[in-house]
């Protein structure tokens, strides 16, 4: 028996890829464990689910950055901001972050320029993301 997170030695991955050889999965041909009239209740059910405004994400004049017709409006500004003084154009691994998290902030000592993944860090650090 293989305990879920346990690492098998080569060996026994061989034994059981030999044992499974020419058996087929137990799903094969099958398109759906439920019937056609179940699947449709389903559907109905969950129509509607992620609606809410509080799980729905803010699109368009709903989103914070919204200036009229592009919401990313200042993050674009930013990197524009930092290519003019670098004098390279940013790779897309690489992100400018406002330090004071106020998009339209675009003060030469509030940005910072980071990887994706440090600005990543720095958000939880910050309480921003929860993983």
């Amino acid at each position: 028996m293989v305990v879920k997170g346990s690492k098998m030695s080569s060996s026994s991955r061989k034994k059981m890829s030999i044992a499974r050889m020419g058996k087929s999965p137990w799903n094969k041909g099958l398109k759906s464990c439920f019937s056609e009239d179940t699947i449709k209740k389903m559907s109905e059910s969950h129509k509607g689910m992620n609606n809410s405004p509080k799980t729905q994400f803010k699109k368009g004049k709903n989103h914070r950055d919204w200036i009229g017709g592009c919401s990313n409006y200042y993050h674009k500004e930013a990197r524009k901001k930092v290519e003019k003084v670098m004098g390279e154009k940013l790779t897309k691994d690489i992100v400018v972050h406002h330090i004071d998290g106020n998009p339209r902030n675009n003060s030469n000592n509030n940005l910072l320029v980071c990887t994706r993944e440090y600005h990543s860090k720095l958000h939880y650090k910050q309480g921003d993301i929860k993983w």
